[in-house]
């Protein structure tokens, strides 16, 4: 199911920030009378709205969406509340004046762009410097960071020779703050209602077997689903910040054992139970108590041979 619009909705959102923000007149306006603050507030609350009734209209619900416009949703439904949007205004203006900062030495001019946007995403940072323009992308569970920690994370990204500061960004992942703004944005997960229903594989079934098979029915369920396109590499994937389970579309077939199916699946699923392991701030997602669980699966060597087959 696709919404049209959504994900350039969210683009013209980081946009309006932007053009909210980099103007220090406009800013204390926005700061002073609150005009600014409430037209943002209006439009982030009317494309919530417009996605859950389209939603609703299709029996369907956000969740059922694709990865990319899911993330969307959420991140525009996290806004929606007034102490978040002001949150995120603040923060944004905070690293823009930090990355002028540490980018433009006193005195000289340059004719650098700077664009900075905080949202929804897998990864803490990313940073691409090119042709005058130096585009920063920040994660959202950096909102409450104090300035230090700002401060860090842009030097980080700017100077690749600065990254002994990613531990302390990392240890800053684990505090409260972090935890609450990625809480916060996940709460609004909701069921998916027709996402994991397949032409020939139903996963929310096969999700039931396994966890009661393997699980003990004690891992919660996730949202699952078909992705939205045929991937020729990729069987299968979680991501643990929107809690979310995707199989590859083209293992919806009748030419698919079911086997494969639940072998993909019961690997992702040991994803979301063991979850990462980081040692001297790398992480690792298969260790080698993820394997020991792997082969726990049974016909585990058959399982292997399709899965080899599969990839040829």
């Amino acid at each position: 199911m696709r919404i049209n619009g959504l994900i350039q909705a969210t683009e013209q959102i980081h946009q309006n920030f932007i053009d909210v923000v980099i103007s220090e007149r406009r800013y204390q306006d926005f700061l002073s009378d609150h005009s600014q603050f409430e037209v943002l507030h209006k439009r982030l609350a009317e494309i919530v709205h417009r996605v859950e009734n389209l939603c609703k209209k299709r029996r369907a619900s956000p969740a059922d969406l694709p990865n990319p416009s899911y993330r969307a949703y959420q991140w525009l439904n996290f806004l929606s509340q007034k102490k978040w949007l002001l949150s995120h205004l603040h923060a944004l203006r905070d690293f823009y004046k930090i990355t002028y900062e540490v980018l433009v030495k006193p005195g000289v001019s340059t004719d650098r762009r700077i664009e900075i946007r905080i949202a929804h995403f897998n990864y803490l940072f990313r940073c691409n410097q090119n042709q005058g323009l130096v585009k920063l992308e920040i994660n959202e569970g950096f909102l409450s960071a104090p300035e230090q920690i700002k401060r860090k994370l842009v030097e980080t990204a700017l100077n690749s020779r600065k990254r002994k500061h990613n531990q302390s960004l990392r240890e800053y992942t684990q505090t409260e703050d972090y935890r609450r703004i990625s809480v916060s944005l996940q709460s609004g997960n909701q069921t998916n209602l027709r996402s994991y229903l397949g032409q020939n594989h139903d996963l929310l079934n096969l999700f039931n077997k396994l966890n009661k098979e393997y699980f003990h029915q004690q891992l919660d369920q996730p949202r699952i689903m078909w992705s939205a396109r045929r991937s020729k590499r990729r069987l299968g994937y979680y991501d643990p910040q929107s809690d979310t389970i995707t199989i590859n579309r083209r293992f919806d077939s009748q030419d698919t054992p079911q086997i494969l199916v639940e072998y993909i699946l019961y690997h992702e699923m040991l994803h979301k139970s063991l979850g990462i392991r980081e040692v001297n701030g790398r992480r690792y997602a298969h260790t080698n108590v993820f394997k020991k669980a792997e082969k726990r699966f049974k016909d585990y060597q058959r399982a292997e041979k399709l899965v080899k087959q599969s990839n040829q």
